[in-house]
């Protein structure tokens, strides 16, 4: 809660303290330096153990030679304003050079008065946790002129409360709190170091504490309590909740947060509070974790009555172009009259990221259970995209397309990516984020499981296979071997159309793909079994590569199930003979490449498994892979190599699907052909009755079916496993 301190440049905080010694006189000998002390309840805690024995606190007590600060006054002489000796202390502490930078900052003592470079010297210390030492530097200031101010104290909380927080840290908050109700303190107790208190106790897991700290603040200071310190309050009540979890979760504080939010609205309507947008989405982070439908009902209730954007019925008399929209943009300032009409209460909140975000998630969660009149995602999502001109974020994107997953809205779906791709380039940016363009594609797959059963004939319209291909061409070609997930989505999505001609074409059309990842992979693999001890691949490029090694397998076996040599004379009939013969050589191709390297299990050779090569061409190899499975086995870290890797469940649920669906069409290879034949449904067309009659005229006898990579053998193909 301290961000008006964190968006300035310690060169703004130069320029500032300038302003601010140039502008006012102090009577630095009447100023008193603020003693740190300990109550005697927690002395013993507090102190217990012995001050830090670092060469910091040597450093920090020893006193310089007379020549060292002779040299550190000649330097001070030479730098000359307070920028450049700013610029000068941070080399110093950057070098690690701390003895140079304490002693030209003693040197620069009535010369050159810069608070912003004692804050550098406490922020080298706290970031290494010498809290002693820091608070050392802290007393020291006044003894060399300069009087701390608000950064310091921000800069001594903040650092308190870096994790992990100790019981020690929160006595020194307690007590520096303490010290600054000091009349003769040159700082005074304010919001800022009151939310800096309460994030120092929050991260500690002092929740108990942390309510009667503010209590007692609210107490004695009520004017110190704005949005910022409720925001903090609400902030560490949601960390208590995910400590507690959410089913150990309590009435008791779920009561106590809903009443601040009442006595917050009562002092909203009354005009002595405003309500920000960092408040509101710290009170519907809790009301989110709520496990109750109540809890999305009331987000939805509580953002139409701030932002003026939802149902009539609980938004208030705010002017409206059409219901449950107010007019013009949300950033415009709209008087809300109460009922008397004598006062006016304060304006409606303009729409964020988070509250948008939370208007998605509400809306989703509780779309079953709307009441009539209340708006659905899609609303939500037109009006503040498009009327109120709010760029998405990536969150916000993501949260849409899990709701249009569950609608199966493919058009939507593109034009959401559509939009990310426009504000991208617009703004400079590449392109979106993989994700996005994954969660799109689930989008389209979803919508091709729940499409109507397919007709024999092949010119049935699919557009949500069209609205894949668009996803898929604006996500480009960025990362070959890291894109796997993108084309196992687009290559998923094809085979859910259990379409002969959509399959094929899909599987030729990502050809060029998969072999710029055969050359990325062809890279990556002598990495794997490295004779170094270290190992040279890193864990990211191993995840790629063992992604690339899934999506290669769900291809070949994609193109195994659709090229059965029983039903080789029906995907020649569907697709021509051009373009069979090339996916069947594409299939050559790919598993010729997975068994020069001894990747592929396949009848036709030995069997072999993981990295192994075919014996006895590449023994070298092999001994690299046992020398690199050793050294894993030392580090305790379970290593599966991409060879090794079977495809995904879904992934064979979708052969599954794809292979009754042939079987139903085109009749079950394993069976003779007059069989096959009955157990065919019965023709529509007449196209398909002249099918019929091509089939009597061919052989009964069984043909052997084609050699295939053994995982597919192993997928369960019977009725009880597709269910």
């Amino acid at each position: 809660m301290l961000a008006p301190y964190r968006c300035r440049s310690r060169i703004h905080l130069a320029a500032i303290s300038h302003r601010r010694w140039t502008g006012a006189a102090w009577m630095l000998n009447h100023i008193e330096s603020p003693r740190i002390v300990v109550s005697d309840k927690h002395e013993a805690n507090a102190f217990s153990q012995v001050r830090s024995l670092s060469s910091f606190s040597a450093i920090i007590q020893d006193k310089s030679s007379r020549e060292e600060q002779a040299s550190f006054k000649r330097e001070v002489a030479a730098v000359k304003t307070r920028v450049k000796l700013l610029t000068r202390v941070k080399e110093l502490l950057h070098q690690q050079e701390f003895r140079h930078a304490l002693g030209l900052m003693r040197a620069a003592a009535g010369v050159i008065k810069s608070s912003a470079c004692w804050d550098q010297i406490i922020l080298f210390l706290l970031k290494r946790r010498e809290f002693d030492n820091a608070f050392q530097v802290y007393e020291q200031m006044h003894k060399f002129g300069v009087v701390p101010d608000h950064y310091t104290a921000s800069y001594l909380l903040r650092g308190l409360a870096e994790p992990p927080v100790t019981d020690k840290q929160v006595h020194l908050a307690l007590t520096l709190s303490e010290s600054f109700k000091n009349p003769d303190s040159s700082i005074t107790f304010n919001e800022h170091i009151v939310t800096g208190i309460m994030q120092v106790l929050s991260r500690a897991g002092e929740f108990d504490l942390l309510r009667k700290f503010f209590a007692r603040v609210a107490k004695n200071e009520p004017k110190l309590i704005n949005s910022n310190v409720y925001g903090s309050l609400f902030h560490s009540m949601l960390k208590e909740l995910e400590a507690i979890g959410e089913a150990h979760a309590t009435s008791e504080l779920r009561e106590q947060y809903r009443s601040i939010w009442n006595e917050i609205m009562h002092k909203w309507e009354l005009g002595d509070l405003d309500i920000d947008a960092p408040l509101l989405n710290g009170y519907l982070d809790l009301l989110e974790q709520e496990p109750d439908m109540d809890g999305h009902l009331e987000r939805l209730k509580i953002i139409g009555q701030l932002t003026g954007i939802g149902p009539m019925d609980f938004v208030g008399h705010a002017p409206r172009e059409e219901p449950g929209l107010v007019l013009g943009h949300v950033e415009e300032k709209h008087s809300l009259p109460d009922s008397d009409g004598l006062r006016s209460r304060p304006t409606l909140i303009a729409i964020d990221h988070g509250l948008f975000s939370h208007m998605l998630t509400a809306a989703y969660e509780s779309h079953f259970n709307l009441p009539s009149g209340w708006k659905s995602v899609d609303w939500y999502w037109d009006v503040v995209t498009g009327r109120l001109g709010l760029q998405p974020t990536e969150t916000n994107y993501k949260h849409y397309l899990a709701w249009l997953r569950r609608t199966a809205n493919s058009q939507k779906a593109m034009q959401v990516v559509e939009l990310a791709y426009a504000l991208h380039v617009r703004a400079g940016k590449y392109r979106p984020s993989r994700s996005i363009h994954r969660m799109a594609l689930a989008v389209c797959a979803n919508a091709a499981r729940r499409k109507p059963q397919p007709s024999i004939e092949t010119t049935i319209s699919m557009p949500f296979l069209a609205h894949a291909k668009r996803i898929f061409d604006l996500a480009g070609t960025v990362d070959p071997m890291g894109d796997h997930l993108l084309q196992t989505a687009y290559l998923s999505c094809a085979v859910e159309t259990i379409s002969a001609v959509h399959i094929v074409e899909t599987m030729l059309g990502l050809r060029a793909r998969t072999e710029e990842m055969l050359s990325q992979i062809d890279y990556v693999l002598p990495l794997l079994g490295a004779r170094s001890k270290k190992v040279v691949i890193s864990e990211a490029d191993y995840h790629r590569a063992v992604g690339a090694f899934q999506y290669l397998k769900f291809e070949i076996a994609s193109i195994v199930t659709i090229t059965d040599s029983s039903w080789s004379r029906k995907l020649v009939r569907e697709v021509g003979q051009n373009k069979a013969c090339e996916l069947q050589q594409w299939k050559d191709d790919l598993e010729g490449w997975l068994l020069q390297r001894g990747i592929l299990n396949s009848p036709v050779a030995p069997p072999h498994t993981g990295l192994e090569p075919l014996p006895p061409s590449n023994e070298e190899r092999t001994r690299k892979v046992r020398r690199f499975e050793s050294q894993n086995h030392e580090r305790g870290a379970i290593v599966t190599y991409p060879g090794n890797i079977d495809i995904e469940e879904r992934q064979q649920a979708t052969l599954r699907i794809l292979r009754k669906a042939l079987e139903k069409k085109w009749g079950d290879p394993t069976l003779p052909r007059a069989a096959r034949r009955k157990s065919r449904p019965l023709a529509t067309t007449l196209n398909e009755e002249q099918r019929v009659e091509d089939d009597e005229v061919e052989s009964d006898a069984p043909k052997p079916r084609a050699s295939f990579p053994t995982f597919i053998t192993e997928l369960d193909l019977d009725e009880k496993a597709s269910g």
